[in-house]
């Protein structure tokens, strides 16, 4: 008998051992994914920021596109390099979310991209839309003349 609460007495302190040791590894745990996920933090935005800089010259743009569900895009402004291009089209889909960025003239309002002023007053002279509104910085949106 006297060995038999022994051998039980020895079971519960290898079994508070136990639940000792999985305790101390979950705080382990915890503390090494505190430390090593709190040194990673978002990069502060710079001037040097692409999407920063596009998504403070886009802001005005997405305002006065409230209540709308799609815009037209244009580029009359190519840099001459596809990708470039491409990257400022789906820059400005992210900047504009939730509104839908459609490349091409086909909506009633669209967002264009231009050189000059004279480039945007030429294009608005020789289509079917007017100038809507500028925002500076080559941006502005162009509306469909009524029928």
């Amino acid at each position: 008998m006297n060995m038999t609460v022994r051998l039980r007495q020895i079971r519960g302190v290898i079994g508070l051992a136990l639940i000792g040791l999985i305790a101390i590894r979950a705080l382990w745990i915890v503390f090494t994914f505190h430390s090593v996920a709190e040194p990673h933090q978002t990069k502060p935005k710079t001037d040097n920021d692409f999407v920063a800089v596009m998504e403070q010259r886009l802001a005005p743009v997405k305002a006065a596109l409230t209540g709308r569900s799609f815009v037209g895009y244009l580029q009359l402004d190519s840099a001459h390099d596809y990708d470039i291009d491409l990257l400022r089209y789906y820059v400005t889909q992210y900047c504009l979310a939730p509104v839908v960025v459609e490349a091409g003239e086909d909506h009633p309002v669209v967002l264009v991209h231009f050189e000059s002023d004279q480039t945007l007053d030429q294009f608005a002279s020789d289509s079917d839309y007017t100038v809507k509104q500028r925002f500076g910085d080559g941006i502005a949106l162009i509306e469909k003349h009524p029928p």
